[in-house]
């Protein structure tokens, strides 16, 4: 069985790295802040273009709020 490797892909939202991971049946983020990782990764269910744009969204609103939510709670 041929193992396929995960591809990256890198956004930058206010100074903040945030890691896309494609991976062939999961679609998820990752990011580093003050010494800790974050993310989340959902499994892809469907293989119609619109479905995963929303999806894709989905994850970097998540993420976006995620982050900000930190920031909150450190200062």
């Amino acid at each position: 069985m041929k193992k396929v490797k995960p591809q990256f892909s890198q956004i930058n939202y206010k100074g903040l790295d945030i890691n896309i991971l494609v991976e062939p049946k999961f679609l998820g983020y990752s990011f580093h802040y003050e010494g800790n990782n974050y993310g989340s990764k959902v499994p892809i269910t469907t293989s119609k273009r619109q479905e995963l744009l929303e999806l894709s969204f989905a994850l970097c609103i998540q993420a976006i709020m995620s982050y900000e939510e930190l920031c909150k709670k450190s200062q």
